[in-house]
């Protein structure tokens, strides 16, 4: 939480439960993403509470992403041909079949840094015979929320 401009206020462990109670003070900004990442740290056991306490200065800058984006460079109908490469570089927010414009971010890369990709690529139809669809399957978009 230091990494989101927090400050740890209280720390208590319960002995008879086993369980440890953190009290920290950060902006709302620092909550973004927050929930997501403590569970799965936690493995689902954490508890996550907040309230407003009220205003204060500014703290600085918060660098909370650690990967990159998949950004198309082209714009278009997203097809299974182009994902199937696609989705190793990282986590995709589209399926195939959807329109996507030339900058949109389309999923997660697993380095820092925005990485260009072509998610419109179809394939050339060199045999027309031997042009079917490929068959590969391409794993389910990733659903957004706010805490994410």
């Amino acid at each position: 939480l230091g990494n989101r401009s927090g400050r740890m206020l209280d720390m208590v462990a319960s002995e008879n439960l086993g369980t440890t109670t953190i009290k920290y003070r950060l902006p709302t900004r620092g909550l973004l993403g927050l929930k997501n990442h403590m569970l799965t740290a936690t493995k689902g056991t954490a508890v996550l509470n907040t309230i407003f306490d009220g205003y204060d200065e500014f703290g600085g800058e918060i660098k909370t992403r650690e990967q990159g984006s998949l950004v198309a460079f082209a714009t278009g109908q997203s097809t299974q041909y182009a994902l199937k490469d696609v989705q190793e570089r990282g986590q995709l927010f589209i399926k195939p079949g959807m329109e996507i414009y030339e900058g949109q971010v389309i999923g997660i890369h697993q380095r820092s840094g925005d990485l260009p990709v072509n998610a419109a690529k179809a394939k050339k139809a060199t045999n027309v015979r031997s042009n079917a669809e490929i068959k590969v399957q391409v794993a389910a978009p990733k659903e957004m929320s706010l805490d994410d």
